[in-house]
């Protein structure tokens, strides 16, 4: 009888952890790419892969995660800005969600209006705090006229 109740116990574990295997192959695993054109056929078809893209400002990190009837969903993260410490200070680390019409064909961070999370809020007060400084730089050089 003993021998029964650990057999049970034996057998519920092995099927927890097939089921735990599984559900990460299935909802999390996600091959890397090597290079740009393999996300791009990628996030054409918005089939699971990860990328990370070193540009000339910044490192991302893109997880496509999964396709919810027209839409593909990806995280992108900006691991690494390499522009000044302000752009640094205000977007490293931070993320954001990406919810791209199918056929997905340009990068997640250029298509903003798609995305919501820290990073694109950080993404959009950079871009306002530029524009401002534009206006008053050019105010003031106007006047000095």
């Amino acid at each position: 009888m003993k021998n029964r109740g650990w057999n049970i116990i034996l057998i519920s574990s092995i099927i927890f952890a097939v089921l735990l295997i599984l559900g990460y192959f299935l909802f999390l695993y996600a091959p890397a790419c090597s290079d740009k054109s393999c996300f791009e056929n990628s996030l054409k078809g918005c089939s699971r892969a990860s990328y990370i893209n070193d540009d000339a400002n910044a490192i991302w990190q893109y997880r496509i995660l999964l396709s919810l009837g027209n839409e593909c969903r990806i995280n992108v993260k900006a691991a690494e800005i390499k522009s000044d410490a302000e752009s640094q200070a205000a977007l490293k680390g931070k993320e954001m969600l990406c919810s791209i019409p199918k056929p997905a064909v340009e990068m997640p961070e250029k298509r903003l209006e798609y995305c919501h999370g820290d990073l694109k809020e950080s993404m959009q007060d950079l871009m306002i705090k530029r524009m401002q400084l534009y206006i008053i730089n050019s105010l003031n050089a106007s006047s000095a006229k």
